[in-house]
């Protein structure tokens, strides 16, 4: 391991890089969240021996099946791949998607982003518990003989829970998005409102300066 500086002496203790592993880790405490995203984000989707008799077995599951994976996957995908070759900072593409400044700083947004990972790690932990439980009755959708309702650990409390995770976070997101999009649409408007005002006072002053010099 050994670091190396991409600014001056002043800021070189703000901006230097550990090469780990061949990755750029950055040293800025407002980058550290994003590799813990990283981390959590990686750790949630990790594999499993595959069984094929729990495969589907008709060509519309088949067919259906890949598609499926492909849209779990490509976005987490597409999220660490970014932020990896990006020394851990986030592309201008996707800090759009973010929180803006108006509603709360760099260091509100870095707690709520540990506080996310810590969420996901619970949530992993939740979910390992949920396929324990499930054992050898998780198979695809589908009718299935000699099959059995589990009735043990959180399916003595939900049914799917495993969907009833999944609903949650896709809730949150949805929220989130609403959430941006009206506060930017709030805050757009305000803008138009304060430029307008502002406008107007400095057309009054004009006329105000007009009327004096013909007074004097």
């Amino acid at each position: 391991m050994h670091t190396q500086s991409i600014l001056p002496e002043p800021h070189r203790h703000r901006s230097s890089i550990m090469y780990i592993a061949g990755l750029n880790l950055p040293r800025s405490p407002f980058q550290w969240p994003e590799v813990l995203v990283v981390l959590s984000t990686a750790d949630y989707f990790r594999g499993g021996r595959i069984r094929p008799e729990s495969m589907p077995s008709t060509f519309l599951g088949r067919f259906i099946t890949p598609i499926h994976g492909l849209a779990i996957f490509i976005p987490p995908l597409v999220y660490v791949g970014a932020l990896t070759l990006n020394r851990f900072q986030q592309p201008e593409w996707m800090a759009r998607f973010a929180f803006s400044t108006e509603m709360i700083d760099a260091t509100q947004r870095s707690a709520l982003r540990v506080v996310a990972c810590a969420a996901s790690f619970a949530l992993r932990s939740f979910s390992d518990g949920t396929f324990r439980h499930l054992g050898d009755q998780w198979h695809a959708i589908g009718r299935r003989e000699k099959s059995r309702v589990v009735k043990t650990g959180p399916f003595a409390w939900v049914r799917h829970p495993g969907y009833s995770s999944v609903l949650l976070q896709e809730g949150i997101v949805v929220y989130h998005v609403l959430v941006i999009h009206t506060h930017r649409s709030t805050w757009y408007h305000s803008s138009c409102v304060r430029n307008q005002d502002a406008d107007r006072g400095m057309c009054l002053c004009f006329i105000s300066g007009l009327h004096a010099d013909r007074s004097l």
